[in-house]
Parts: C-alpha cells; sequence; structure tokens
C-alpha cells in the first residue's frame, strides 16, 4: 500500500493558476506546446501507473453505476 505524500507545512495545498488575457496568439501557443511536453514527459515517466489509475477509475465508475437506483434515473 503506498501512503499518501503529506503537503509541505510551509506551502498552501493548491497554487491558483491565473493566466494573463493579454497574451498575443504566439505566446499562447508557446504556453500550449510547453504544457503539451509537459504532458508527454508525465505520460513516459508514469504510463503504467497512469493506466492502471484510468482501469481502477473506470472499474469504480462502472460500479457506482451498476449499484443506482433505477427510480433515481434522470429521465
Amino acid at each position: 500500500m503506498t501512503r499518501k505524500k503529506q503537503p509541505h507545512p510551509r506551502l498552501p495545498l493548491t497554487v491558483p493558476l491565473q493566466i494573463p488575457t493579454w497574451w498575443t496568439p504566439n505566446q499562447a501557443l508557446a504556453v500550449l506546446e510547453m504544457v503539451d511536453h509537459l504532458r508527454d514527459t508525465i505520460w513516459r515517466c508514469y504510463e503504467s501507473q497512469l493506466l492502471t489509475e484510468y482501469r481502477n477509475q473506470l472499474k469504480q465508475a462502472a460500479a457506482d453505476h451498476a449499484e443506482q437506483d433505477p427510480d433515481d434515473l434522470p429521465f
């Protein structure tokens, strides 16, 4: 079993991300390219763990759906 890492006591739990509305299209494209590169790098490092997590989430969603009472359906 993997223990969850605890946040650093002097850092906030989240970091707000504010995106400027004044970027040029070229600057926005550069940021998107960087995000794509970051995503690809994370995928290469964690591919098997990510696939396992995706499977677990899909199984849980399917189990949640199977447990749903037909009378509670929105239609």
